[in-house]
C-alpha cells in the first residue's frame, strides 16, 4: 500500500471536491524513504506439453481445458484495438461453433468455449474448455482439439464473419443508447483494469464510434491468417478437473489426444469422431502435475 504504487478510484453520485478531500484526508501517507523497485516476474511460454489432473471432493461433472502461454498483448493504440476486434471476432465465431456441437444429440460435452486473456501482468493465454460428463473426458478433448484444428486449416466462412459483425454493432449501438445508465461498479472496474492491466479504456463514445469504423473493415482474410494459430500447438497445458472418485484417462492418453492435431482427417463445418484418436504415440515427455 505504497503511495507512489496505489490509485484511489471513486465512481459514483459524490461531488468530486468531496471526494478529493476524503481521498486525501485518508490516504495521505509518507512512503518509505528508500523505496524497493516492484518487481516483475516474466512467464515465458513453453514448448512441452504438461498434463494437470485435479481430482475434487465436491464435483459431479469434469471441466477439461487446454491453455497455451503467449506473450502480453500491447493494449494501447487503435492499431491494438483493431487487432483486439479482430480477435474477439474469431474467437466469438469459434464459440458459436462449439454451441452447435452442444447442441446436438450425445454430443461429447455438455457446454464448451474459448478465449484469450491475461494470467499476470506480464503475460497472456489462449485457452478453449469444455464441461462433460466423467466418462467423456476423452470425447470432451477430442472435439476441441478437432475443432480447433478445423478451424486452423480451413478457417470460418463469409456468412459467419457477417453475422457475427452485425451481432457486435448490435451490441455496441445498444450499449451506446443506454451508456447513462451504466452502474457504477462496472465503470470502476473498467478503471481499475486500465490501472492494473493497461486495458483499454476509451469510455463508451469512442467505443461506438471505433466499433463502427473498424468492424466492417475486418476481412475474412485477415481473420482466417489468425485462426491458424487459433490454438498453438507447441506449450499446452490440459488441464482435468473431475469428481475425487471418478476414474479419468492417463497422463499418456490426454497428452497424446493434445498432440494429435495433423493425424486427424478432417472436413470443413464436418464433426468427425475419430475412435482411433488414442492410438498415435507422442513421444514428447510427459509431466504429471497433482
Amino acid at each position: 500500500y505504497r503511495p507512489e504504487l496505489m490509485s484511489v478510484i471513486v465512481v459514483g453520485d459524490i461531488e468530486r471536491d468531496k471526494a478529493e478531500k476524503l481521498i486525501k484526508k485518508h490516504f495521505s501517507f509518507p512512503g518509505p524513504q528508500t523505496p524497493v523497485s516492484r518487481p516483475e516476474y516474466t512467464v515465458k511460454p513453453g514448448n512441452e506439453t504438461e498434463i494437470c489432473k485435479i481430482p475434487d471432493p465436491e464435483l459431479t461433472y469434469a471441466t477439461v481445458e487446454i491453455s497455451v502461454k503467449t506473450e502480453r498483448p500491447s493494449r494501447k493504440t487503435e492499431s491494438d484495438y483493431r487487432r483486439m476486434l479482430l480477435e474477439s471476432l474469431a474467437w466469438s465465431m469459434f464459440n458459436n461453433r462449439l454451441d452447435e456441437i452442444a447442441r446436438k444429440p450425445e454430443p461429447p460435452f455438455i457446454g464448451a468455449g474459448g478465449g484469450a486473456g491475461q494470467i499476470v501482468r506480464t503475460a497472456g493465454n489462449v485457452s478453449v474448455y469444455a464441461s462433460a460428463d466423467t466418462d467423456m473426458v476423452k470425447e470432451a478433448l477430442s472435439a476441441l482439439v478437432e475443432e480447433t484444428e478445423r478451424v486452423s486449416r480451413f478457417g470460418f466462412t463469409d456468412a459467419e464473419l457477417d453475422r457475427k459483425k452485425a451481432d457486435y454493432l448490435k451490441s455496441i449501438e445498444e450499449y451506446y443508447l443506454e451508456r447513462e445508465n451504466i452502474p457504477s461498479s462496472s465503470l470502476a472496474s473498467e478503471l481499475t483494469d486500465f490501472y492494473l492491466k493497461d486495458i483499454f479504456m476509451p469510455g463508451a463514445d469512442a467505443e461506438y464510434e471505433l466499433y463502427n469504423r473498424l468492424v466492417p473493415g475486418i476481412s475474412l482474410e485477415e481473420i482466417n491468417q489468425f485462426a491458424r494459430n487459433l490454438l498453438p500447438a507447441k506449450g499446452r497445458t490440459v488441464t482435468v478437473i473431475y469428481p475425487q472418485k471418478a476414474e479419468v484417462p492417463g497422463v499418456a492418453e490426454l497428452t497424446s489426444i493434445a498432440e494429435s492435431d495433423g493425424y486427424i482427417i478432417l472436413e470443413p463445418g464436418e464433426v468427425v469422431k475419430k475412435d482411433s484418436i488414442t492410438d498415435v504415440y507422442c513421444y514428447n515427455s510427459l509431466k504429471e502435475l497433482f
